[in-house]
Formats: structure tokens, sequence, C-alpha cells
């Protein structure tokens, strides 16, 4: 189980992003994807377990040094700064004991060999196009497992710049390969984010307007399901509570100031004390002071 005490990071693919917005949203302890957005299971691995940078992997390119191991939102002009920057990313992934991995492609991109998790834009002839295997994905696995929970899933979004042939074939091997990854290593979980958008909610309304990625209301009918799996009745109940206090917070009066308004904001006020004994919800009643004076 998952509660608010969990301290937990999501790793991988954009759906990370997802389901760690939404675990964040309703104020668990998440780090969401701190080490930017990646796509093949073995660069995620790699990144996950890495202490240091490796040197190889830093290139200049237009005036900014970026790291072929790391998504493009890290960049700098000054080698050292990105350097220390990754490095704090790195140990910041180390401090949480619960790991949310979503895999997004068995497609990768080789440089000088070594498979990279982000291209930076580079010409494509610098890079050689493989596709992963199922060995090596539960191998790569293997040298990063730890034994923090772990809870693998499957990125429903599509790759289509590999063709819609290319990309089934690409879930199909990190589908097979999750599986053997729970055989191989007892206590390793799976969420069915892939089968609940494909075979649970299958229809394009349920799709943004690109018809790749899930719409807000897929993502909210997947962390419903995720909550039930993961969360006991009392942390569901702290949801709604939650839920309940943030839509007021949220709210815009249409005559802030008024005498009602504020007998409206200390109601709310009320209910957020009732809640900082079990969310971190300091800021929020510090805001709310701020605006009942």
């Amino acid at each position: 189980m998952i509660d608010h005490r969990s301290r937990i990071v999501t790793a991988g693919s954009c759906f990370a992003d997802n389901i760690g917005q939404k675990l964040s949203e309703s104020k668990f302890n998440a780090l969401v994807n701190p080490l930017g957005t990646v796509y093949n299971p073995v660069s995620i691995h790699k990144n996950l377990m890495l202490n240091e940078p490796e040197e190889k992997s830093f290139i200049e390119s237009q005036g900014l040094w970026k790291n072929f191991d790391f998504h493009s939102k890290f960049a700098d002009g000054d080698k050292e700064v990105l350097r220390e920057s990754l490095r704090k990313g790195l140990a910041n992934v180390r401090e949480f004991d619960v790991m949310m991995i979503t895999y997004g492609t068995a497609w990768v991109y080789k440089y000088q060999n070594d498979i990279v998790a982000n291209c930076h834009k580079r010409p494509a002839k610098e890079f050689e196009k493989e596709l992963l295997s199922v060995e090596q994905i539960v191998g790569s696995f293997g040298k990063f497992h730890t034994n923090k929970k772990i809870i693998l899933t499957l990125s429903p979004v599509r790759h289509i710049k590999d063709t819609l042939e290319l990309n089934s074939v690409s879930k199909s091997i990190l589908r097979t390969a999750i599986y053997e990854i729970q055989k191989s290593f007892p206590g390793v979980e799976y969420f069915p984010a892939y089968e609940i958008m494909m075979d649970d909610l299958r229809d394009y309304r349920f799709y943004e307007k690109d018809m790749l990625h899930p719409s807000q209301v897929a993502i909210d009918y997947i962390w419903e399901k995720f909550g039930e799996r993961y969360f006991s009745e009392e942390t569901r109940e702290l949801n709604k509570r939650w839920e309940k206090v943030s839509r007021s917070l949220a709210h815009r009066a249409f005559q802030p100031g008024t005498g009602k308004h504020k007998e409206f904001l200390k109601g709310v006020l009320k209910e957020l004390e009732g809640l900082k004994g079990e969310l971190d919800v300091s800021e929020e009643i510090r805001d709310l002071e701020a605006r009942i004076i």
C-alpha cells in the first residue's frame, strides 16, 4: 500500500508525469520525473542507479553543454554547473523508497555504441537505431534492481514516429519484458495503465486532439484505478477530503473582500486546520490567512 507518508519518485516516459502529477496534487510526498522524460528502459535503469554522470556522455552543442543520458531540460553554458545539477537530481532520487517506472519504447539510439536517452537534435547520421530485446531489458533491470518498492507501468502513448506497426512491436517487447521481470524479481509489481487505456477505455474520445496522448478524463480514470489498487480506504477517504478543500481553494469569488466571502474562507480554513495533522497544508493555511485579513 501507498499512503501520504510514502516517499515516491516517478521516472520514465511522459506518462510518469501524468501519474506523478496526480500524486503531487493529492498531497503525496512525490518527486515527479526529476531526471526528465526518458523513454527506453535501459536508459531509465541507468539513470536511477547512477551516482555520478559519466564524463563521456557530456556534449557541447550550440553553446550549451548537455548530456546524452538525460533530458534536454538539463543544459547549461557551463559544463560544471550542468554536472552539479545532474548530481543533485541523482541524489534526490536515492532519497525515495517507492519507485514508479514507466517504459515508453523499446527502440533505442546508439551514439558510438552507447545507448542514449536523448539525441539532443544532433544529426541522425551520428546514431544507430536498434530494437531492444526482452533479454536486454531484463538484464538491465537486474543491474539496477534495489530493495525499494518498484511499480512498473507501460505507457499507453503511441510512438508513431516508429510507425503504428513498429510501435506495436515495441510495446509487445516491453510488456513481455515486464512479465519476465516479475517472474525473476519477486515483489516487483505491474500496474496495467496500458491495458486500462487500450482495453477498458478503448475509444478515441479518451485521447487528446493528437489521438496519441490520454485525455484528462482518461488520466483521471486510470488514477482512480491506481488508487483502488494501492491506497487503503483511509487514504482514499483522505484524498476525498483534500479534493473537496482543494476545489474550495480554487474557487474565485465575483465579489472578494465581502463579509460573506470572508465567512466562506474561514470555513475553508477550518477544514484545512482539520487536515494539517495528516497532510502538509501549511502553505495553503498561510495563504488563506493572508486573504482573510
